[in-house]
Protein backbone atom coordinates (compact mmCIF):
# COMPACT_ATOMS: atom_id res chain seq x y z
CA UNK A 1 0.00 0.00 0.00
CA UNK A 2 1.21 3.81 -0.55
CA UNK A 3 1.26 6.21 1.89
CA UNK A 4 -1.04 8.62 0.30
CA UNK A 5 -3.01 6.39 -2.56
CA UNK A 6 -5.40 4.27 -1.10
CA UNK A 7 -5.30 1.29 -3.86
CA UNK A 8 -2.70 -0.80 -4.60
CA UNK A 9 0.04 1.12 -6.92
CA UNK A 10 1.00 -1.14 -9.68
CA UNK A 11 4.16 -0.67 -11.68
CA UNK A 12 4.06 0.62 -15.00
CA UNK A 13 6.02 -1.67 -17.16
CA UNK A 14 7.85 0.27 -19.97
CA UNK A 15 6.00 -0.77 -23.76
CA UNK A 16 2.95 -0.69 -25.14
CA UNK A 17 -0.05 -1.95 -23.27
CA UNK A 18 -1.53 -3.62 -26.43
CA UNK A 19 1.43 -6.21 -26.56
CA UNK A 20 0.47 -8.75 -25.46
CA UNK A 21 4.52 -10.28 -25.00
CA UNK A 22 6.16 -9.03 -21.70
CA UNK A 23 8.32 -6.11 -22.55
CA UNK A 24 12.03 -6.70 -21.06
CA UNK A 25 12.92 -3.32 -18.81
CA UNK A 26 16.48 -2.66 -20.97
CA UNK A 27 18.66 -0.32 -18.55
CA UNK A 28 20.77 2.17 -20.56
CA UNK A 29 24.34 0.72 -20.86
CA UNK A 30 25.70 4.34 -20.91
CA UNK A 31 24.25 5.21 -17.75
CA UNK A 32 24.99 2.33 -16.07
CA UNK A 33 29.09 2.86 -16.89
CA UNK A 34 28.35 6.41 -15.24
CA UNK A 35 27.81 5.00 -12.01
CA UNK A 36 30.13 2.30 -11.77
CA UNK A 37 32.97 4.84 -12.55
CA UNK A 38 31.87 7.45 -9.92
CA UNK A 39 31.93 4.50 -7.14
CA UNK A 40 35.42 4.30 -8.72
CA UNK A 41 36.61 7.30 -8.12
CA UNK A 42 34.76 7.90 -4.59
CA UNK A 43 36.49 4.89 -3.19
CA UNK A 44 40.12 6.38 -4.69
CA UNK A 45 39.58 9.68 -2.82
CA UNK A 46 38.89 7.77 0.68
CA UNK A 47 36.72 9.37 3.37
CA UNK A 48 36.41 13.09 3.20
CA UNK A 49 35.24 14.82 6.38
CA UNK A 50 31.85 16.70 5.89
CA UNK A 51 32.93 20.89 5.81
CA UNK A 52 31.86 23.09 9.00
CA UNK A 53 29.13 25.61 8.95
CA UNK A 54 29.46 29.07 8.27
CA UNK A 55 28.84 31.70 11.14
CA UNK A 56 26.79 34.30 10.14
CA UNK A 57 28.45 37.82 10.08
CA UNK A 58 25.92 40.23 11.75
CA UNK A 59 26.47 43.69 10.01
CA UNK A 60 25.15 46.23 12.24
CA UNK A 61 23.07 48.99 10.69
CA UNK A 62 24.92 52.21 11.46
CA UNK A 63 22.92 54.12 9.53
CA UNK A 64 21.00 55.92 12.27
CA UNK A 65 24.61 57.27 14.11
CA UNK A 66 26.75 59.69 14.11
CA UNK A 67 30.01 59.53 12.38
CA UNK A 68 33.35 59.99 13.57
CA UNK A 69 33.30 63.71 11.78
CA UNK A 70 29.97 64.86 13.20
CA UNK A 71 30.97 63.57 16.87
CA UNK A 72 34.37 65.83 16.78
CA UNK A 73 32.28 68.82 15.30
CA UNK A 74 30.19 68.23 19.03
CA UNK A 75 33.48 67.82 21.24
CA UNK A 76 34.47 71.73 21.73
CA UNK A 77 30.69 71.98 22.40
CA UNK A 78 30.66 70.08 25.45
CA UNK A 79 33.88 71.04 26.48
CA UNK A 80 32.78 74.42 26.19
CA UNK A 81 30.08 73.59 28.76
CA UNK A 82 32.13 72.27 31.32
CA UNK A 83 33.26 74.58 34.17
CA UNK A 84 36.84 75.63 34.31
CA UNK A 85 37.23 74.04 37.13
CA UNK A 86 36.31 70.44 36.40
CA UNK A 87 38.72 68.10 35.74
CA UNK A 88 38.37 66.63 31.70
CA UNK A 89 39.50 62.90 30.88
CA UNK A 90 41.20 62.36 27.64
CA UNK A 91 37.71 61.30 26.21
CA UNK A 92 37.25 65.31 26.29
CA UNK A 93 40.74 66.49 25.09
CA UNK A 94 42.12 63.61 22.79
CA UNK A 95 40.82 62.82 19.42
CA UNK A 96 40.57 59.03 19.57
CA UNK A 97 36.93 58.76 20.87
CA UNK A 98 34.47 61.05 22.32
CA UNK A 99 32.46 60.11 25.99
CA UNK A 100 29.78 62.70 26.81
CA UNK A 101 29.26 62.10 30.56
CA UNK A 102 30.02 65.46 32.31
CA UNK A 103 32.02 63.92 35.19
CA UNK A 104 35.35 65.11 37.01
CA UNK A 105 37.88 62.12 37.04
CA UNK A 106 40.26 61.86 39.42
CA UNK A 107 42.05 58.55 38.74
CA UNK A 108 43.35 56.73 41.65
CA UNK A 109 46.96 56.33 42.25
CA UNK A 110 48.61 52.68 41.38
CA UNK A 111 48.61 51.49 45.03
CA UNK A 112 44.95 52.54 45.77
CA UNK A 113 43.70 50.79 42.81
CA UNK A 114 45.59 47.62 44.23
CA UNK A 115 44.11 48.24 47.27
CA UNK A 116 40.53 48.38 46.07
CA UNK A 117 41.16 45.40 43.62
CA UNK A 118 42.12 43.45 46.59
CA UNK A 119 38.93 44.70 48.91
CA UNK A 120 36.62 44.06 46.06
CA UNK A 121 37.99 40.73 45.87
CA UNK A 122 37.62 39.80 49.35
CA UNK A 123 34.34 41.33 49.97
CA UNK A 124 32.17 42.18 47.20
CA UNK A 125 29.74 39.14 47.12
CA UNK A 126 29.20 39.03 50.91
CA UNK A 127 28.77 42.91 50.80
CA UNK A 128 25.71 42.19 48.10
CA UNK A 129 24.30 39.78 50.30
CA UNK A 130 24.79 41.52 53.49
CA UNK A 131 22.73 44.54 51.92
CA UNK A 132 20.30 41.94 50.30
CA UNK A 133 19.38 40.54 53.73
CA UNK A 134 19.36 44.28 55.17
CA UNK A 135 16.63 45.32 53.03
CA UNK A 136 14.54 42.36 54.43
CA UNK A 137 12.48 41.69 51.51
CA UNK A 138 12.40 39.09 48.73
CA UNK A 139 12.55 40.53 44.96
CA UNK A 140 15.47 43.60 46.09
CA UNK A 141 18.29 42.10 44.31
CA UNK A 142 18.84 44.71 41.71
CA UNK A 143 18.76 47.35 44.60
CA UNK A 144 20.68 45.30 46.55
CA UNK A 145 23.56 45.30 43.92
CA UNK A 146 22.97 48.88 43.18
CA UNK A 147 23.57 50.00 46.70
CA UNK A 148 26.52 48.08 46.93
CA UNK A 149 28.06 49.51 44.14
CA UNK A 150 27.22 53.06 45.51
CA UNK A 151 29.75 51.81 48.54
CA UNK A 152 32.07 51.14 45.95
CA UNK A 153 31.60 53.85 44.52
CA UNK A 154 32.28 55.63 47.78
CA UNK A 155 35.05 53.65 48.42
CA UNK A 156 37.12 54.73 45.12
CA UNK A 157 36.66 58.64 45.58
CA UNK A 158 38.65 60.78 47.14
CA UNK A 159 38.96 60.23 50.89
CA UNK A 160 37.43 56.82 50.71
CA UNK A 161 39.93 54.36 51.62
CA UNK A 162 41.53 56.74 54.53
CA UNK A 163 39.42 54.03 57.18
CA UNK A 164 40.23 51.30 55.05
CA UNK A 165 44.17 51.77 54.95
CA UNK A 166 44.12 50.84 59.13
CA UNK A 167 42.98 47.80 58.96
CA UNK A 168 43.89 44.41 57.32
CA UNK A 169 42.16 44.02 54.01
CA UNK A 170 40.50 40.56 55.29
CA UNK A 171 39.18 42.80 58.54
CA UNK A 172 37.64 45.52 56.26
CA UNK A 173 34.11 44.20 56.17
CA UNK A 174 32.65 45.82 58.96
CA UNK A 175 33.75 49.51 57.80
CA UNK A 176 32.06 48.66 54.47
CA UNK A 177 29.06 47.02 56.21
CA UNK A 178 28.58 50.44 58.21
CA UNK A 179 29.02 52.37 54.90
CA UNK A 180 26.03 50.09 53.58
CA UNK A 181 23.84 50.85 56.11
CA UNK A 182 24.36 53.85 55.29
CA UNK A 183 23.89 54.36 52.20
CA UNK A 184 20.64 51.91 52.50
CA UNK A 185 19.07 54.44 55.19
CA UNK A 186 19.75 57.04 52.42
CA UNK A 187 18.21 55.40 49.59
CA UNK A 188 14.88 55.48 51.14
CA UNK A 189 14.92 58.58 53.37
CA UNK A 190 15.51 60.52 50.25
CA UNK A 191 12.48 58.34 48.46
CA UNK A 192 10.61 59.19 51.10
CA UNK A 193 10.91 62.99 51.17
CA UNK A 194 10.34 63.32 47.69
CA UNK A 195 6.58 61.08 48.41
CA UNK A 196 6.42 63.20 51.30
CA UNK A 197 6.89 66.72 49.35
CA UNK A 198 3.85 66.35 47.13
CA UNK A 199 1.27 67.66 49.43
CA UNK A 200 -1.33 69.54 47.24
CA UNK A 201 -0.74 70.32 43.85
CA UNK A 202 -1.48 73.98 42.26
CA UNK A 203 -4.75 73.43 40.92
CA UNK A 204 -7.48 71.61 43.53
CA UNK A 205 -9.99 70.91 40.45
CA UNK A 206 -7.62 68.41 39.07
CA UNK A 207 -8.20 64.64 39.24
CA UNK A 208 -5.23 62.96 41.11
CA UNK A 209 -3.84 61.14 37.84
CA UNK A 210 -3.40 64.70 36.63
CA UNK A 211 -1.94 65.91 38.91
CA UNK A 212 0.50 63.01 39.41
CA UNK A 213 0.94 63.17 35.71
CA UNK A 214 2.12 66.54 35.56
CA UNK A 215 4.28 66.51 38.87
CA UNK A 216 6.06 63.46 37.13
CA UNK A 217 7.02 65.78 34.53
CA UNK A 218 8.49 68.94 36.47
CA UNK A 219 6.40 71.55 34.58
CA UNK A 220 6.78 74.80 35.63
CA UNK A 221 2.99 74.51 36.46
CA UNK A 222 3.49 71.26 38.02
CA UNK A 223 5.02 72.50 40.83
CA UNK A 224 3.35 71.68 44.31
CA UNK A 225 1.57 74.52 45.98
CA UNK A 226 2.37 75.54 49.59
CA UNK A 227 -0.24 74.33 52.09
CA UNK A 228 -2.68 76.77 52.83
CA UNK A 229 -2.28 77.54 56.77
CA UNK A 230 -5.47 77.51 58.62
CA UNK A 231 -6.09 80.08 61.44
CA UNK A 232 -5.80 80.02 65.05
CA UNK A 233 -7.52 81.41 67.64
CA UNK A 234 -5.65 85.03 68.70
CA UNK A 235 -4.50 83.86 72.03
CA UNK A 236 -3.03 80.88 70.43
CA UNK A 237 -1.41 82.87 67.89
CA UNK A 238 0.16 85.12 71.12
CA UNK A 239 1.69 82.31 72.66
CA UNK A 240 3.06 80.98 69.64
CA UNK A 241 4.69 84.81 69.12
CA UNK A 242 6.67 83.34 72.83
CA UNK A 243 7.96 80.68 71.16
CA UNK A 244 11.86 80.41 70.21
CA UNK A 245 11.67 80.96 65.90
CA UNK A 246 12.68 77.44 65.16
CA UNK A 247 10.04 75.90 67.86
CA UNK A 248 7.64 78.24 66.74
CA UNK A 249 8.40 76.84 62.65
CA UNK A 250 8.34 73.44 63.49
CA UNK A 251 4.32 74.23 65.34
CA UNK A 252 3.38 76.12 62.18
CA UNK A 253 4.47 73.54 60.02
CA UNK A 254 3.50 70.32 61.88
CA UNK A 255 -0.43 71.65 63.54
CA UNK A 256 -1.32 74.34 60.91
CA UNK A 257 0.15 73.21 57.40
CA UNK A 258 0.06 69.28 58.54
CA UNK A 259 2.91 67.94 57.13
CA UNK A 260 4.67 64.32 58.76
CA UNK A 261 8.09 64.74 60.63
CA UNK A 262 9.61 63.61 57.87
CA UNK A 263 8.93 66.11 55.35
CA UNK A 264 9.35 68.97 58.28
CA UNK A 265 12.83 67.38 58.56
CA UNK A 266 13.47 67.61 54.85
CA UNK A 267 12.16 71.17 54.68
CA UNK A 268 14.36 72.31 57.94
CA UNK A 269 17.33 69.78 57.08
CA UNK A 270 17.03 68.35 60.06
CA UNK A 271 16.59 64.60 60.95
CA UNK A 272 13.43 63.00 62.09
CA UNK A 273 14.46 62.50 65.55
CA UNK A 274 15.18 66.32 66.12
CA UNK A 275 11.94 67.16 64.94
CA UNK A 276 10.39 65.50 67.27
CA UNK A 277 12.40 66.53 70.07
CA UNK A 278 11.91 70.24 69.47
CA UNK A 279 8.17 69.79 68.88
CA UNK A 280 7.71 68.02 72.40
CA UNK A 281 9.87 71.24 73.61
CA UNK A 282 7.32 73.63 72.17
CA UNK A 283 4.19 71.26 73.24
CA UNK A 284 5.37 71.08 77.09
CA UNK A 285 5.91 75.36 76.97
CA UNK A 286 2.20 75.92 75.15
CA UNK A 287 0.08 72.97 77.30
CA UNK A 288 -0.94 75.34 79.84
CA UNK A 289 -2.23 77.75 77.19
CA UNK A 290 -4.94 74.99 76.90
CA UNK A 291 -6.76 75.58 80.15
CA UNK A 292 -6.20 79.26 80.21
CA UNK A 293 -2.42 80.08 81.48
CA UNK A 294 0.16 81.58 80.35
CA UNK A 295 3.51 80.02 78.03
CA UNK A 296 5.53 78.24 80.19
CA UNK A 297 8.56 79.51 78.55
CA UNK A 298 11.79 78.57 80.05
CA UNK A 299 14.15 81.59 81.88
CA UNK A 300 17.56 80.97 82.33
CA UNK A 301 19.41 82.94 84.39
CA UNK A 302 22.84 84.94 83.76
CA UNK A 303 25.62 81.63 84.57
CA UNK A 304 28.40 84.09 85.23
CA UNK A 305 28.81 85.47 88.83
CA UNK A 306 28.03 88.95 89.92
CA UNK A 307 31.07 91.53 88.88
CA UNK A 308 32.30 89.00 86.18
CA UNK A 309 33.26 92.17 84.04
CA UNK A 310 35.66 93.47 86.27
CA UNK A 311 37.94 90.20 86.11
CA UNK A 312 37.10 89.28 82.18
CA UNK A 313 40.56 89.98 80.86
CA UNK A 314 41.85 86.76 82.61
CA UNK A 315 40.27 85.15 79.77
CA UNK A 316 41.63 84.30 75.91
CA UNK A 317 40.25 86.35 73.53
CA UNK A 318 38.24 84.17 71.52
CA UNK A 319 36.63 83.10 75.20
CA UNK A 320 36.16 86.92 76.18
CA UNK A 321 34.12 87.45 73.32
CA UNK A 322 32.31 83.98 73.66
CA UNK A 323 30.86 85.37 77.34
CA UNK A 324 29.95 88.79 76.11
CA UNK A 325 27.57 87.24 73.94
CA UNK A 326 26.11 84.88 76.05
CA UNK A 327 25.86 87.50 78.81
CA UNK A 328 23.81 89.55 75.83
CA UNK A 329 21.42 86.04 75.62
CA UNK A 330 22.37 84.84 72.40
CA UNK A 331 21.93 81.09 72.37
CA UNK A 332 24.83 78.78 71.59
CA UNK A 333 24.11 78.08 68.06
CA UNK A 334 24.01 81.87 67.34
CA UNK A 335 27.27 82.12 69.17
CA UNK A 336 28.75 79.82 67.35
CA UNK A 337 27.70 80.98 64.05
CA UNK A 338 29.08 84.40 64.84
CA UNK A 339 32.53 82.98 66.22
CA UNK A 340 33.41 80.36 63.91
CA UNK A 341 33.25 77.38 66.57
CA UNK A 342 30.48 74.47 67.02
CA UNK A 343 27.74 74.94 69.54
CA UNK A 344 29.21 71.94 71.61
CA UNK A 345 32.35 74.14 71.85
CA UNK A 346 30.73 77.54 72.60
CA UNK A 347 29.10 75.69 75.23
CA UNK A 348 32.37 73.86 76.57
CA UNK A 349 33.61 77.21 76.69
CA UNK A 350 30.94 78.71 78.77
CA UNK A 351 30.90 76.57 81.70
CA UNK A 352 35.14 76.79 81.77
CA UNK A 353 34.77 80.48 81.62
CA UNK A 354 32.29 80.63 84.44
CA UNK A 355 34.98 78.62 86.74
CA UNK A 356 37.79 80.88 85.36
CA UNK A 357 36.14 83.68 86.53
CA UNK A 358 34.81 82.64 90.06
CA UNK A 359 38.34 82.03 90.96
CA UNK A 360 39.90 84.98 89.59
CA UNK A 361 36.76 86.80 91.71
CA UNK A 362 38.00 84.97 94.61
CA UNK A 363 41.98 85.90 93.97
CA UNK A 364 40.85 88.98 94.41
CA UNK A 365 39.63 88.71 97.43
CA UNK A 366 35.70 88.67 96.40
CA UNK A 367 33.21 86.12 97.63
CA UNK A 368 32.19 84.54 94.86
CA UNK A 369 29.89 80.50 93.90
CA UNK A 370 29.23 79.06 91.11
CA UNK A 371 25.87 80.07 90.17
CA UNK A 372 23.03 76.83 90.83
CA UNK A 373 21.88 75.37 88.04
CA UNK A 374 17.77 76.04 87.70
CA UNK A 375 15.70 73.08 88.30
CA UNK A 376 14.42 72.34 84.93
CA UNK A 377 10.95 71.14 86.75
CA UNK A 378 9.49 71.48 90.10
CA UNK A 379 5.89 70.67 91.25
CA UNK A 380 3.66 74.22 91.78
CA UNK A 381 1.97 74.95 95.48
CA UNK A 382 -0.44 73.01 96.55
CA UNK A 383 -0.05 69.67 94.10
CA UNK A 384 -1.20 67.11 96.48
CA UNK A 385 -5.04 68.11 95.82
CA UNK A 386 -4.63 67.48 92.52
CA UNK A 387 -1.83 64.54 92.54
CA UNK A 388 -4.78 62.04 91.95
CA UNK A 389 -5.00 63.44 88.22
CA UNK A 390 -1.71 61.72 87.83
CA UNK A 391 -1.37 58.16 86.54
CA UNK A 392 -0.28 55.96 89.65
CA UNK A 393 3.56 55.64 88.66
CA UNK A 394 3.82 59.47 87.88
CA UNK A 395 2.44 59.89 90.93
CA UNK A 396 4.96 58.31 92.78
CA UNK A 397 7.81 59.57 91.18
CA UNK A 398 6.42 62.96 92.32
CA UNK A 399 6.01 62.24 95.66
CA UNK A 400 9.13 60.52 96.35
CA UNK A 401 11.20 63.12 94.14
CA UNK A 402 9.51 66.06 96.02
CA UNK A 403 10.63 64.71 99.68
CA UNK A 404 14.49 65.03 98.29
CA UNK A 405 14.67 61.38 97.02
CA UNK A 406 17.15 61.09 94.76
CA UNK A 407 16.83 60.07 91.03
CA UNK A 408 18.53 56.10 91.39
CA UNK A 409 16.78 55.52 95.24
CA UNK A 410 13.62 56.25 92.91
CA UNK A 411 14.51 54.09 90.40
CA UNK A 412 15.66 51.38 93.14
CA UNK A 413 12.28 51.78 94.60
CA UNK A 414 9.74 51.45 92.26
CA UNK A 415 11.69 48.67 90.18
CA UNK A 416 12.86 50.83 87.47
CA UNK A 417 16.65 50.90 85.94
CA UNK A 418 16.30 54.03 83.68
CA UNK A 419 17.07 57.22 85.53
CA UNK A 420 16.52 58.53 82.63
CA UNK A 421 13.07 57.17 82.68
CA UNK A 422 12.47 58.43 86.15
CA UNK A 423 13.50 61.93 85.01
CA UNK A 424 11.04 61.87 82.16
CA UNK A 425 8.39 61.10 84.35
CA UNK A 426 9.25 63.86 86.97
CA UNK A 427 9.00 66.25 84.42
CA UNK A 428 6.12 65.42 82.65
CA UNK A 429 3.90 64.89 86.26
CA UNK A 430 5.33 68.40 87.28
CA UNK A 431 3.55 69.77 83.86
CA UNK A 432 0.82 67.83 84.01
CA UNK A 433 0.01 69.21 88.00
CA UNK A 434 0.87 73.02 86.72
CA UNK A 435 -2.08 72.55 84.12
CA UNK A 436 -4.13 70.93 86.61
CA UNK A 437 -3.60 73.73 89.47
CA UNK A 438 -4.17 76.02 86.45
CA UNK A 439 -7.46 75.27 85.32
Amino acid sequence: MSIVAERPVIPQVAGRADVGERADVAVSAGLAEEIERQEQEDDARGFEPEPEPQERVRVRDRSGERSRAERDRVRPAVTAGVPENALLTSSYTEPVRVSLRAVADEPLSAQDAVLVGELFALHAKRLVRYVWLRLDRFGDGPLAEDLAQEVWLGVSRPGGLELLREVEPQDAFGILAGRAKWMIARHFRLRSNRDERLVRVADGDDSADAALERTAHRAPAAVPAEPVAGELPAHWQEALELLEPKLREIVHLRFELAMSYRAIGARLELSQCAVTKRLKRAIAQLRPVASGGEVAVPVKSDPFPDGWETVVDVLPEVWRAIVRLRAEGLTNSQIAARVGRSPVTVSNVTAQSVRRLVEALRAAGRDAELPKRPAVSEPPEGWEAVADRLPELHRAVVALRAQGVPTAEVAARLGLKSDSYIRALWREGCARLHAAVQA
